[in-house]
């Protein structure tokens, strides 16, 4: 088989307690029914990996992932692969070509030789340094006369100040070529024959230069009377172990074209900007970076453009004496302490995984916390959406969290839960659950009130233990421009780390009526809802999604409708007194009023099956009713916690 150059550009990153993980997708659900696991290809067969690098290899690398597995270059390939950067200034282009010189002399002990027109070596070098990979400042290595050679396996710096005055781009390179090569034979004689093949040229020609990579930024000053000349050069040129040679050039916004570089290139990268406009005013224009693989000549590749960021280095170890130190980086996505490039695949990559595998997972219904709505819906569709739609304060939360709660408990360490918070932040939603857990508690014993308070330190312990013990994860979103790509990916990352621990999953979504107002780049792509639930049910995730419903949020609920299997409201109605006491069998307390009027109201909260998979018990509604052992309440129900009751009297809508 050809080889597949990895280059570990873009890992993720899991946050498991205090530290990060690199990230590996997980099998399919599709894959472990269908039987079509299949062994993984070794590498290192053709491309050695060194032995710190040897765990990264079945990893997540978004670079990597887009060109299916890496840069395929064919073992019949005489030549050098020759890649194009294009973009407009500022885009990425340089620090991308120097990130992938360090990682892969790091992976593949590759030597690479940089050639910069416009930029001087120490600038190069304070980049270089600033991504902050680990191990990597050994590797790097400008160019000086009066210094010697120690790794012929690192990036070779040449900048635009080792070129004293030229008159057309060819000259500038076969003086580089000539000035490194002097430098190296006087550096010594055994590195120079490993970097160098059969140097016999006295001109420096670009086709006696040997390293395993080459980069030529910035090429936008070779005229278009050159370019012909240039290429007609590097194809016919013999290059020796030469593998890849890379090629920066410059282009305006959404750019013009090199015709004569992308029909020559094998491979065509385009880093580019993209504005979005969130009002007709365009006073909300927000920027971001996309990285799309336009053209790659021997191998599949993933199509359409990706977000990417920039990121600097940053040392954890600075604030782990914080209070706080767990909750701060738990919030620092994506996991990174070294900088550099990173991809966010789109939603549509995600939505690609999954079209065609379908989900062939058996409809089977978990069971709700309330033991009567199990015998009107049996439970939660497992592996699908349920929505709990309805008014606030309407206990959709408690009922989501409770049923969370539940799973885990009853479990015993084989399912995780998974909460999306885009209002409460992490100390309210573990607050909360305390209380759920608190009355769980109280409602199995009799003097429940006197020891509520070591109920209480008991709840708040095993809630984070279970988030210590990787069974509960709370993922709060601040509020802010995060793209949908962005939160998507944030959102995949934990279930991939659940998946590959091989747990079962439940996932609540929690105020989906917070988007527009707090992530309005969510809100402004139409897919990202439907693409969340699609993407979470191709890996077998039971989802739930609650959303309020009142006046300014859109009838399909962000899409959420069309989408859910289930569908629970949620919404107040009058009933009649003698009809509440009735259902409770409280028929002496309903004599006891008969003083009063026996057809006056209450207001109850009332649950209703909108729709369920086959439609046959739509439309049934029940009483719903939430009781606290700490709080006053006109219930008459004694036993703390959530209660459904089917309801077969009449009501009136509030």
């Amino acid at each position: 088989m050809s080889p597949y150059l990895k280059t570990n550009i873009s890992n993720a990153f899991w946050c498991t307690s205090n530290k990060f993980e690199i990230a590996e997708k997980p099998i399919s659900i599709y894959e472990k029914q269908s039987n079509m696991n299949q062994s993984k290809t070794n590498l290192s067969d053709y491309f050695p990996i060194q032995k710190d690098y040897e765990n990264t290899i079945n990893k997540i690398s978004w670079f990597d992932s887009l060109f299916n597995g890496g840069i395929y270059i064919p073992d019949y390939q005489e030549k050098p692969l020759i890649m194009l950067l294009a973009g407009p200034p500022g885009s990425g282009k340089t620090t991308l070509a120097i990130e992938l010189c360090l990682r892969v002399a790091l992976l593949h002990n590759f030597g690479s030789l940089y050639i910069s027109t416009e930029s001087e070596t120490k600038q190069l070098l304070s980049k270089a340094k600033g991504l902050g990979i680990k191990e990597a400042e050994s590797r790097m290595l400008p160019f000086k006369k009066e210094n010697k050679i120690k790794n012929p396996h690192s990036l070779l710096i040449y900048g635009q100040e080792n070129i004293p005055r030229w008159q057309t781009f060819t000259e500038i390179v076969k003086y580089a070529i000539a000035d490194i090569t002097e430098w190296m034979k006087r550096s010594n004689s055994r590195l120079v024959k490993r970097f160098l093949h059969n140097f016999t040229s006295p001109d420096g020609d670009i086709r006696d230069v040997t390293p395993d990579i080459v980069v030529f930024d910035n090429l936008n000053l070779i005229a278009d009377t050159e370019k012909h000349d240039f290429f007609e050069k590097i194809i016919k040129g013999s290059y020796g172990k030469t593998k890849l040679i890379v090629v920066v050039l410059d282009s305006i916004l959404e750019g013009a074209k090199h015709e004569t570089w992308e029909f020559a290139c094998d491979i065509t990268i385009r880093l580019d900007y993209a504005t979005l406009s969130l009002d007709p005013t365009s006073l909300r224009d927000y920027y971001i970076r996309q990285f799309e693989i336009v053209k790659a000549r021997y191998q599949t590749h993933i199509s359409g453009k990706h977000q990417i960021k920039i990121y600097p280095s940053y040392n954890f170890e600075s604030d782990s004496k914080n209070p706080l130190f767990i909750e701060r980086i738990k919030r620092t996505h994506p996991f990174r302490e070294e900088g550099g490039i990173f991809i966010y695949p789109s939603i549509h990559y995600y939505l690609s995984c999954y079209k065609k595998q379908g989900n062939l997972q058996k409809i089977i219904s978990v069971p709700t916390p309330l033991k009567n709505l199990n015998s009107v819906i049996k439970g939660f569709p497992e592996g699908r959406c349920t929505a709990l739609i309805g008014c606030r304060g309407g206990h959709k939360s408690h009922l989501g969290y409770l049923h969370i709660m539940k799973r885990i408990h009853e479990s015993r360490g084989k399912e995780t839960g998974i909460i999306i918070s885009l209002r409460d932040d992490e100390t309210m939603t573990k607050s909360h659950l305390t209380r759920i857990l608190t009355e769980e508690y109280v409602a199995q014993i009799d003097d429940g009130v006197q020891k509520r308070a070591k109920y209480e330190e008991d709840a708040s312990n095993e809630i984070e233990r279970l988030i210590k013990n990787n069974e509960l994860e709370v993922l709060y979103f601040p509020p802010g421009y995060t793209t949908a790509d962005e939160f998507f990916h944030r959102v995949f990352m934990s279930v991939y780390r659940q998946r590959n621990a091989d747990r079962k999953i439940t996932l609540l979504f929690n105020s989906l009526d917070q988007l527009s107002a707090r992530f309005p780049l969510c809100e402004h792509q139409p897919i990202f809802i439907p693409g969340i639930i699609e993407a979470l049910s191709g890996e077998g995730v039971t989802s739930i999604f609650i959303s309020v419903n009142e006046p300014g949020q859109p009838l399909a609920h962000h899409g959420l409708l069309p989408m859910a299997d289930l569908i629970l409201s949620f919404d107040r109605y009058r009933v009649k007194q003698k009809d509440y006491y009735e259902l409770h069998g409280k028929k002496d307390q309903n004599k006891q009023i008969q003083s009063e009027k026996l057809d006056s109201f209450r207001e109850c909260i009332f649950l209703e099956i909108s729709r369920f998979a086959g439609g046959k018990q739509a439309g049934k509604k029940g009483l719903l009713e939430l009781v606290y052992s700490d709080e006053k309440s006109d219930s008459i129900i004694e036993v703390p916690g959530l209660h459904f009751n089917i309801w077969n009297y009449d009501y009136k809508k509030i």
